[in-house]
């Protein structure tokens, strides 16, 4: 579901205020691009995203980028839990991207040692 005009009235709160939107699965990322544009609309001061998965079709992230249609975002987190679209992120120069990709393997490890 997007977020849209309509919703503004839910997002007031966020008026002055930094902004984490935290999802599990971005695929293009058009529905936190609109949520994050009636977020900035409200009034929030900076908006960054969390998500744990990414599927990012060729092309998707790199909206996201400084200069991008999608350039809401001051960070955008997401796990390695999905190499392809790591690849591709790792690609996109630092100085534009607002992604940070966050190692999920030290956890598995560690759940695997404990098991």
């Amino acid at each position: 579901m997007a977020c849209s005009d309509r919703d503004l009235p839910h997002v007031l709160w966020t008026q002055g205020q930094h902004v984490l939107i935290v999802d599990d699965v971005v695929k293009t990322g058009g529905t936190l691009a609109t949520c994050a544009v009636s977020m900035k609309a409200a009034g929030a001061l900076s908006i960054s995203a969390f998500c744990t998965h990414a599927g990012f079709p060729q092309g998707a992230a790199e909206r996201f980028c400084k200069g991008g249609d999608r350039d809401v975002f001051t960070h955008f987190w997401l796990t390695n839990s999905n190499p392809i679209p790591v690849k591709q992120l790792e690609g996109i120069d630092k100085a534009i991207s607002p992604f940070v990709i966050l190692d999920l393997m030290p956890l598995v490890k560690q759940d695997l040692a404990e098991w």
